[in-house]
């Protein structure tokens, strides 16, 4: 009677073991083919393996006219690929994913943290000069708990350091400035020399950012013990409950605007569809994947 239950684990077991082998041989390809310097990697490339055109999603965009136009040689920080990596290194423990990761935060520490704005450059030229106005306080939320997480896997006690130095600036920016009166995160603004920029600050608020900030605000609380952190990502999970979550037909609505009158959804940013090119439900789960992870692992340090 126990013979479909060992074949189904076997099955399981062969599964993933299939799933491990694709996805290292997949990161192979990216570090072979697709990096061309530490924490640097094209983001268009032929079949072939060539530097195609482009910094979006390929030519055929689901709203060309809500397209980000970037310099060819533009740099960002490569946020999924960098999530994607800390799981395979968990998996697998592979000193390739380990080095790359160790160069990501580097990267981000140093190169793209800008001091005197207290923030990521979003997005950056091949000297690190900061390209543009614009700011991204969504970009700013993940990749300061992303880089955190992934200084504890690398374990170097001085880079470590470093990044925590660089992401408690930050984050203590994100807190006193950038949300609203209602406890959401503003999508970004644009800089005037080193001031925002006044009326920059948009009313549309778009569903990711907003998820990361939640992230963001706890992963503060756990670095500075500060209360106020706390109490910014309760009132951001508030926020995302009480105007972003679609009851009707599941998932989360694109982009909000809250006034003193109400909410109302919005067009902005990927647009109004609930999966397109641009729009999925992969920041609503990483929020409640490190909500989790986060949440247990103060839990077991406050019982140890």
């Amino acid at each position: 009677k126990d013979t479909p239950s060992l074949t189904y684990a076997k099955i399981d077991r062969e599964l993933e073991e299939t799933a491990l082998s694709e996805a290292l041989k997949t990161a192979y390809l990216m570090e072979s083919k697709a990096k061309y310097g530490p924490s640097r990697y094209f983001n268009n490339m032929t079949r072939d393996w060539h530097k195609a055109e482009g910094m979006g999603f390929g030519k055929i965009k689901t709203r060309p006219s809500a397209a980000i136009h970037f310099p060819e040689d533009a740099i960002m920080f490569p946020h999924h690929l960098c999530q994607s990596y800390v799981q395979l290194y968990l998996c697998s423990g592979e000193p390739m994913i380990l080095q790359a990761l160790s160069e990501m935060i580097e990267f981000a520490s140093t190169m793209m943290y800008d001091p005197a704005r207290h923030c990521f450059k979003t997005i950056l030229g091949p000297s690190g000069e900061r390209y543009g106005t614009n700011q991204s306080f969504g970009h700013d939320c993940e990749i300061s708990y992303l880089i955190l997480k992934v200084a504890d896997l690398v374990g170097n006690d001085k880079l470590t350091g470093q990044v925590k130095v660089v992401c408690e600036d930050v984050l203590h920016t994100i807190l006193n400035r950038d949300f609203d009166p209602w406890g959401g995160l503003y999508n970004g603004c644009e800089f005037e020399g080193t001031a925002v920029k006044p009326d920059s600050l948009s009313p549309s608020h778009i569903w990711w950012a907003e998820a990361e900030a939640v992230t963001a605000m706890l992963c503060g609380y756990e670095l500075t013990r500060d209360q106020k952190y706390l109490d910014a990502c309760i009132r951001q999970a508030d926020y995302l409950n009480r105007f972003f979550v679609n009851r009707t037909y599941g998932d989360w609505y694109s982009n909000v605007e809250v006034t003193e009158k109400g909410s109302k959804i919005v067009d902005g940013m990927h647009g109004t569809d609930k999966l397109n090119t641009g729009k999925c439900p992969f920041h609503n789960s990483q929020m409640c994947f490190e909500v989790i992870w986060r949440t247990q692992r103060m839990l077991q340090r406050v019982k140890e």
